[in-house]
C-alpha cells in the first residue's frame, strides 16, 4: 500500500511486480445467508398456506371442477350428437356409462355399480328414473327415441354441478 503517491512518478515508473503463477483462491459459500434465506422463505411459504390455505384449495377445487365438467359435456355432447345420426346400442350404453362415471366422480356415490332401480332408490327423482329406464331400454330393447333422455342425463348433471359449486363455495 502506497501512502503517498508522489505526483512526479508516471504509471511506467511504478514499482509494481509481476507474478503469472496461478494462485488457489478458496470458494466460499455464504452458508449463514442461503440458511437464513431458505429459513425466511419457509416461514414465508407457512404462514401464506396457514392463513389462505382453505381459500387456495377451494379454488383449486373449483377450477379441477369445472375442468372436469367441461371434459364431460364434450365427449357426453358429442355421443349424443353420433347417436342422433346413427343410432348404436353400444354407443347409448357408453353414453349412459360416462354419465355414470361422471356422477360418481361428482358426488361420490357408486353411480355405476347401480342398477336403474336402484339409482332411482337413491335419487328419489321420478324424471331422471323414467329417463334411465327408457335409456335402459334403447340398450336392451329396439327404442330409438332416447335423445331426449340422453339431454335431460346431461341437464341433471348440470344442475347437480352447480349445487356442488355452490357447497364447495359456501362450505
Amino acid at each position: 500500500l502506497v501512502r503517498n503517491l508522489p505526483d512526479t512518478i508516471t504509471a511506467q515508473n511504478l514499482p509494481l511486480k509481476v507474478n503469472t503463477s496461478y494462485e488457489n483462491v478458496s470458494y466460499l459459500l455464504n452458508y449463514p445467508v442461503i440458511l437464513i434465506i431458505t429459513a425466511c422463505l419457509a416461514a414465508i411459504t407457512l404462514i401464506v398456506w396457514v392463513v389462505f390455505g382453505k381459500k387456495i384449495r377451494r379454488h383449486l377445487r373449483l377450477k379441477r371442477m369445472q375442468r372436469s365438467h367441461q371434459k364431460f359435456l364434450d365427449t357426453y355432447s358429442s355421443q349424443i350428437e353420433n347417436i342422433r345420426t346413427a343410432f348404436s346400442s353400444l354407443t347409448t350404453e357408453n353414453a349412459l356409462s360416462q354419465w355414470k362415471k361422471y356422477m360418481e366422480q361428482l358426488e361420490a356415490r357408486p353411480y355405476t355399480k347401480l342398477t336403474t332401480r336402484e339409482t332411482m332408490q337413491l335419487e328419489k327423482n321420478e324424471s331422471l328414473g323414467k329417463n334411465l329406464q327408457a335409456i335402459d331400454g334403447a340398450i336392451y330393447g329396439h327404442n330409438t327415441r332416447i335423445i331426449e333422455s340422453l339431454e335431460h342425463l346431461k341437464a341433471f348433471a348440470d344442475q347437480r354441478f352447480v349445487q356442488k359449486v355452490e357447497e364447495v363455495k359456501n362450505g
